[in-house]
């Protein structure tokens, strides 16, 4: 079951993933922490952080989103989630899901409830954070951009490669690839010394 969820997770495709964890139910499987893995990315990758949000401290109201369409399948997404245990890879995985979908005040809520936790992000993790960062920054570059709004791009796009830096520099040993992505979108943001220095 989980190899099919991680596959719909991966297009944000909700319906999808919602009727085969309808099936899971029916023959009596549980989630387990790869199947809440592949529940939060489904909604990650839906664009439906709100509902990611609230799914994570099992808190859906019947009017929810991603609570309307578990409900077409059966589900009770807020019973899911109060039966799960999430680790630091659930919250890690909020966290780079609300980045991607520029749900900051998201992504800064799942990183306290991970603190408060007692739980820290991983390598792994905070590798997909960097990358995050330094996508959004790349796609807001300023070049892109005429009038008055440039600077105020310029500034939010410098605001989130420094952060894509700064926790770059917080992993070892970090992969090429990503040191590749900060050190271009620094490059972009006019953060050259950064740039060069990842180089």
């Amino acid at each position: 079951y989980n190899t099919g969820l991680s596959v719909l997770s991966e297009t944000g495709d909700v319906d999808g993933a919602f009727y085969l964890l309808a099936i899971m139910d029916k023959s009596g499987a549980e989630c387990d922490a790869e199947s809440i893995l592949c529940i939060i990315n489904t909604l990650g990758n839906a664009n439906m952080t709100s509902s990611l949000q609230k799914f994570l401290i099992a808190d859906l109201s019947d009017d929810d989103e991603a609570q309307i369409k578990a409900a077409a399948y059966g589900l009770d997404l807020g019973e899911i989630a109060e039966k799960s245990f999430f680790d630091a890879r659930h919250y890690s995985a909020a966290i780079s899901c609300s980045l991607r979908g520029r749900d900051f005040a998201g992504a800064r809520q799942s990183f306290v409830q991970m603190r408060n936790a007692g739980m820290k992000p991983s390598s792994s993790s905070l590798q997909e954070i960097a990358r995050a960062y330094a996508t959004i920054a790349l796609q807001h570059e300023p070049k892109l951009v005429r009038g008055s709004r440039a600077q105020m791009v310029l500034d939010v796009a410098a605001s989130r490669s420094r952060s894509a830096y700064q926790i770059l520099a917080s992993i070892e040993n970090p992969p090429a690839p990503l040191i590749a992505v900060v050190s271009k979108a620094c490059s972009s943001t006019g953060q050259f010394q950064e740039s060069r220095a990842l180089l």
